[in-house]
């Protein structure tokens, strides 16, 4: 036969002590008729249950079970007769049972004592007289039952903890919302140069804290209204909100609002799960300050730059005047300065020089004589030829112009010219002894020049050679007094021909720092 005796107190708090999740049913027995108790005991032992005991009242029967509830022995099932010898009923022991222990009631009763049992609502009826296999088939109907309640007792607990639980977290995340709104609303207000526009797909403003004088046809509120019409740009660059939601990509620019302010615009979309736009988040920026402060400081710039233009012109009439005075000093040199100028410009242009170095060489080939500024009258106008000590004199012009323009930070870079265009390749010149490539190329560009010139130049102590010889000589000298390459480059640019013409096509381009000089005025 079957048994179904096996209990599962799934959902129980598991009052079993034999460490099993599956265990025999216990049960208790209140019968005042000691033949059917009797007889129940021995079927249900027989059956595989646990018989925990039998009593014939309900005050002995609660007695009982108070001890062996504090035994953690609680039966899973008490069958209970209605009618019995004491003064406690069963009706009234089944409310007991049902309010202080978790055992399913099982009522053994009378048709007449159906409507006072119903009341107390028990697991299930056993209808005097009965037979055993309906007893043991009812009993597992109300062991089901009490298993069934229990568990629905259980997740009733759990879920009230749950709901606990949820409204402690919507309370916390609703208190945190509100925190996070007022910080965002006391940064915001704080921020007065940055307006916020938070807007949905449709362009409609779903929050702001734009003034209203931005928006001035917005009535009391701008929320709901359409950001488009509401907002204009004066400027014509369109709506960067609009740019931002076509594009799916953030986009950003400058607009000027009716009420006159600069903005500069970023507007960031955000997508929801299945990738569209879900909302616009568009930051402006007021820079009309800035904007301000920029047109200023071009204006001063412009400024600037008109009065740097005019020292700058200073500066070049200086150096012309100085140059023209060393001509009006020293009448065989007259043109001279105009010639080797020019010549010296289209050779370093021609060999790549350009910008600001080509500037500093045009300065420095206009003084490259000031030196002799310092040289006395009648040594620098002297018709014949100079002897040893004039000699000597003579040629402490360029530390002269050393001394002169090296405190002069405009020509300082200039130096070079002035300083160095006597020494030699071979390294016989002066005033250092400079040899190779420790002479400054400008130095060595003006050197060829230089000498060029002033062969072909009457003197008084002498008259000009011809062109053929000075050409030979020049290229006699090359490696010795000049610089090999730059010999070459003089002849094959045709340098010469400058000095026949008696202008460049060079012209050097004004640097920020120079107002440069083209063509120098015909002395």
């Amino acid at each position: 036969m079957s048994k179904l005796n096996i209990y599962d107190p799934a959902g129980d708090d598991a009052r079993s002590t034999t460490g099993t999740s599956a265990r025999p049913a216990k049960l208790f027995i209140v019968e005042d008729s000691p033949t059917l108790a009797l007889y129940m005991e021995q079927f249900f032992r027989a059956e595989g249950y646990e018989i925990l005991g039998t009593r014939d009242t309900a005050e002995e029967a609660l007695k009982e079970l108070d001890r062996l509830s504090k035994l953690c022995r609680e039966p899973d099932a008490v069958l209970l007769d209605i009618v019995l010898a004491g003064e406690m009923d069963g009706v009234e022991a089944a409310r007991t049972i049902l309010q202080r222990y978790q055992s399913a009631v099982v009522f053994l009763t009378g048709i007449r004592d159906v409507e006072r049992a119903v009341a107390v609502q028990p697991h299930a009826y056993l209808s005097k007289p009965f037979e055993m296999h309906q007893a043991r088939a009812v009993l597992e109907i109300a062991l089901q039952h009490k298993r069934l309640e229990l568990e629905l007792t259980r997740k009733k607990n759990e879920l009230e903890v749950l709901n606990l639980t949820l409204e402690q977290r919507v309370r916390e995340r609703s208190e945190e919302l509100v925190r996070m709104e007022r910080e965002k609303n006391a940064v915001l207000s704080g921020l007065k140069d940055v307006v916020v526009f938070s807007l949905s797909p449709d362009m409609e403003i779903l929050w702001t804290n734009a003034p209203k004088s931005m928006l001035p046809d917005a009535g009391r509120t701008c929320v709901g209204k359409s950001y488009e019409r509401l907002f204009r740009s004066s400027n014509g660059n369109g709506c960067v909100a609009r740019q931002a939601l076509e594009s799916c990509a953030p986009a950003e620019g400058e607009l000027v609002t009716r009420d006159g302010r600069h903005w500069f615009s970023h507007c960031n979309p955000l997508f929801d799960r299945h990738g569209r736009v879900a909302k616009l988040v568009q930051v402006m920026m007021d820079i009309s300050e800035r904007k301000r402060s920029h047109e200023e400081m071009e204006k001063l710039h412009f400024s600037l730059a008109e009065a740097h233009a005019e020292l700058m012109e200073a500066y070049r009439h200086t150096i012309e005047g100085w140059a023209r005075a060393l001509e009006l000093k020293d009448k065989e040199t007259e043109g001279h300065s105009r010639r080797v100028v020019n010549m010296t410009l289209e050779l370093a242009t021609a060999l790549g020089v350009e910008g600001e170095e080509l500037s500093h060489i045009e300065h420095g080939a206009i003084l490259h004589d000031i030196g002799k500024m310092g040289v006395p009258d009648y040594i620098l106008l002297k018709p014949g030829e100079l002897d040893a000590e004039e000699w000597n004199i003579m040629r402490r012009h360029p530390e002269y112009a050393y001394e002169w323009l090296s405190s002069i930070p405009y020509l300082k870079p200039a130096l070079a010219i002035p300083y160095c265009h006597h020494e030699r390749w071979d390294g016989k010149g002066y005033p250092q002894g400079l040899a190779g490539e420790a002479i400054p190329y400008a130095a060595r560009l003006f050197a060829v020049v230089d000498v060029w010139d002033a062969l072909i130049s009457d003197r008084p102590y002498r008259k000009a050679w011809p062109k053929a010889k000075a050409k030979a000589y020049i290229l006699e000298q090359a490696g010795a007094q000049f610089d090999p390459a730059i010999v070459e480059a003089f002849f094959k640019y045709d340098v010469p021909r400058i000095g026949m013409n008696g202008a460049s096509s060079v012209r050097v381009a004004a640097q920020p720092s120079i107002q440069a000089l083209s063509t120098p005025p015909d002395l």
